[in-house]
């Protein structure tokens, strides 16, 4: 009777599941939410293979994690700090205002640029996006602005959506054609030749890439 039971509700839930997949409220509802910062934030960490895990400050100093807490508040999406029983809103007006998406907005870039010690130039990056970039394109020929951005556009977005695509992919390039490889290992004014845009501040140019892809639509839909 417990194993007929069970089947019964089982074969009850999956009607229920049926009439919302078909329903044409579920077809017509996709990109229509939009992801909360701490959302966008554990989800770029994710897509980036950060090595993070935020911990308590027993320092004394501005800790990283202490940088990643502050970023959330700004954003008005601080861990564990809304007052109210029913958790932060979940609705794409919240966070599409001009406070909370343009904080949102300095954020997820920022994670880009966030060290394992904070301030330490020296220290790792929590996403070392040029170790991934140069393993994922073992061959320097492969190495193009096309490659690379097509590489991040399906790892973050799981798409290559045209107006986000081209913009990353314009800047990542410079004056090089799309296909021609680049060098990805340096972060300073190319002196020669000096007017090939293309061969400077490779390293930083990529990281910044890879932001623009993060404050795409596309990424914050969901």
């Amino acid at each position: 009777d417990l194993f007929r039971a069970q089947w019964q509700a089982s074969d009850q839930i999956k009607q229920v599941l049926g009439l919302i997949l078909q329903s044409s409220q579920f077809k017509t509802s996709w990109g229509t939410k939009m992801k909360r910062p701490t959302h966008a934030a554990i989800s770029a960490l994710r897509g980036l293979v950060a090595d993070f895990t935020p911990l308590p400050d027993n320092t004394g100093s501005w800790t990283t994690s202490e940088e990643f807490i502050y970023r959330l508040q700004g954003c008005g999406n601080r861990l564990f700090y809304w007052p109210a029983p029913d958790g932060y809103p979940d609705t794409q007006e919240v966070w599409s205002s001009s406070s909370a998406l343009g904080m949102t907005l300095k954020m997820l870039p920022r994670l880009l640029e966030m060290r394992q010690i904070n301030g330490d130039s020296n220290s790792a990056f929590l996403a070392d996006v040029q170790a991934q970039t140069l393993a994922a394109f073992p061959n320097t020929a492969d190495r193009s602005a096309l490659n690379i951005i097509n590489y991040w556009c399906d790892r973050l977005l799981g798409m290559r959506p045209a107006q986000t695509h081209g913009v990353a992919l314009d800047f990542l390039r410079q004056e090089a054609a799309a296909t021609t490889p680049l060098g990805l290992g340096t972060d300073e004014w190319h002196l020669s030749p000096a007017n090939q845009l293309s061969q400077h501040y490779t390293k930083s140019r990529l990281r910044t890439a890879i932001g623009l892809i993060l404050c795409s639509p596309d990424f914050l839909r969901r």
